[in-house]
């Protein structure tokens, strides 16, 4: 087999659990295929270093024939360089003393720095996927500074969270998840977000079933909701760390379906700018979104309905607190 030219992956908190995960999928050809020659680089603050370089040491001793080079570095700078596409997991994680406020205020200033380095260095193609979190708002940062990126080319994270529904569902209805369809959330990737299955359907032998069929809407609104909304709480208490696995699991599905498309909705957090759904611009929020060529639109056609409506505009509260903070944080 010919394998293609090199593309450059970079990606940050390249130390930490998410990581782990990822970069031996990524390494394997899941993602870009067989044929895809890798160019690694590595990112993460210096007292990581040493956990670093044994991921390298690890990464050399499998012996993946895709990995063309391998570059690890402090700076953003460096490890952005040419970039066709980032990562970006690395992030304080709250502790159970701290605000939102107080985790913004840790991180807002990394992900300015990270949109800066971007904006100089990186490809002007490059598809950036923003982990770490406040995910929604460290993705508007990072869109606001790195200037000579177009803003449709970086997106948050809440594929998680709409893998999460459907394996809630999948569980709720005995079936297999691959048949669940449409399922998608709204909004901020915190308890606030929300599922909606108003579209959402069961697939079985070409047969379609509205899941509104098949649930109640008391389950929808109550139970379906919070379990949800509070699914990475749960993990974090019962593991001691927080989803690393899934994480890094939706951060493929995500890159999947940016790249080689959808044939239904997905959820991604992107610019609100333009959208149906009375979302005011200048927003990074989960929205339906189909993908093709290696670009998303978002759905332009569904009628949320007044609760949908209601839960809409509780996140558009919130993150409008959150990028007021930010930008307050920051001095913009």
């Amino acid at each position: 087999m010919t394998q293609k030219e090199p593309i450059t992956v970079a990606i940050t908190g390249a130390a930490g659990n998410i990581a782990y995960s990822l970069i031996y999928r990524i390494c394997t050809g899941e993602l870009f295929g067989n044929d895809q020659t890798l160019n690694l680089n590595l990112i993460d603050i210096e007292p990581a270093l040493p956990i670093l370089e044994g991921l390298i040491m690890e990464l050399e001793d499998s012996n993946f024939h895709l990995i063309n080079k391998i570059l690890f570095t402090i700076d953003p700078f460096e490890g952005f360089r040419d970039a066709d596409y980032a990562i970006l997991l690395g992030a304080f994680p709250r502790n159970k003393n701290q605000t939102r406020k107080d985790l913004l205020g840790k991180n807002s200033p990394i992900f300015k720095i990270q949109g800066k380095a971007l904006s100089l260095v990186a490809k002007r193609t490059v598809k950036v996927v923003v982990v770490g979190n406040p995910v929604n708002t460290n993705a508007l940062v990072t869109a606001k500074y790195a200037e000579n990126i177009p803003k449709e080319n970086i997106v948050a994270l809440t594929r998680l969270d709409m893998n999460r529904s459907l394996s809630q569902l999948s569980r709720k209805l005995t079936k297999n998840v691959s048949n669940i369809k449409n399922v998608f959330t709204w909004g901020n990737h915190s308890a606030s977000q929300f599922v909606d299955l108003s579209n959402g359907y069961l697939l079985e032998n070409s047969k379609k079933t509205p899941l509104t069929e098949l649930v109640d809407e008391e389950w929808i609104s109550g139970e379906f909701q919070k379990i949800n909304q509070m699914r990475g709480k749960e993990v974090l208490l019962k593991r001691g760390k927080s989803s690393a696995g899934s994480a890094a699991n939706a951060v493929l599905d995500c890159l999947k379906s940016w790249i080689y498309g959808t044939e239904t909705y997905v959820s991604m957090g992107v610019i609100s700018d333009n959208n149906p759904y009375n979302v005011p611009e200048n927003l990074i929020f989960s929205f339906p979104c189909t993908c093709k060529n290696g670009t998303w639109k978002i759905a332009k056609d569904l009628k949320p309905n007044e609760f949908c409506k209601k839960m809409i505009k509780k996140n558009v509260d919130e993150l409008l607190e959150e990028r007021r903070i930010a930008f307050e944080l920051l001095k913009d």
